[in-house]
């Protein structure tokens, strides 16, 4: 019998408000949902060239976030974390012969399940609201989405956890 968890899920995530533009398809597999904590979704984004790094910065944080945020519940996403990364700055962590992060941002999203977030996406405020703002901070065609394997703590509040 094959495992209904293990069967891939397509969904489309529109990158432009532009109607002949053609969608990205991503193909995923709900066995990537551990633990029956749902599924983290991450996201590498690149701000527009035009913004400065802190520009991109407050329109994430204070206009785009409360955009969102309200949504979330319909969908059963539970946690929305922005993690804000200064790539000037981030030279400072670089060691000879590597490179460091070209990206200005991170965002994590829990989501019940790789189907819930399919359905998501499918919101006509998410196409019609959300990705068009999202067209005023960064570049679509630039960021690179990943699902959460697996989320190892070896440490939280200083105390080591193995």
């Amino acid at each position: 019998m094959t495992d209904p968890s293990a069967t891939p899920i397509a969904f489309t995530r529109p990158t432009t408000t532009d109607p002949s533009a053609t969608p990205t398809v991503t193909t995923l597999s709900n066995s990537d949902n551990h633990k029956g904590g749902g599924v983290w979704l991450i996201a590498f984004i690149t701000r527009l060239p035009s913004l400065t790094h802190e520009e991109y910065c407050t329109y994430w944080r204070e206009k785009h976030a409360p955009l969102v945020t309200p949504w979330f519940p319909k969908h059963g996403i539970t946690d929305y974390r922005q993690i804000h990364l200064n790539p000037a700055t981030s030279s400072i962590l670089s060691l000879p012969g590597e490179n460091t992060i070209q990206y200005d941002g991170i965002l994590q999203l829990q989501v019940p399940s790789l189907e819930a977030w399919a359905e998501a996406v499918k919101d006509p405020f998410y196409t019609d609201v959300i990705v068009p703002d999202e067209q005023r901070f960064f570049v679509g065609k630039k960021m690179v989405i990943g699902v959460a394997a697996e989320i190892f703590v070896g440490m939280e509040g200083g105390k080591p956890l193995i």
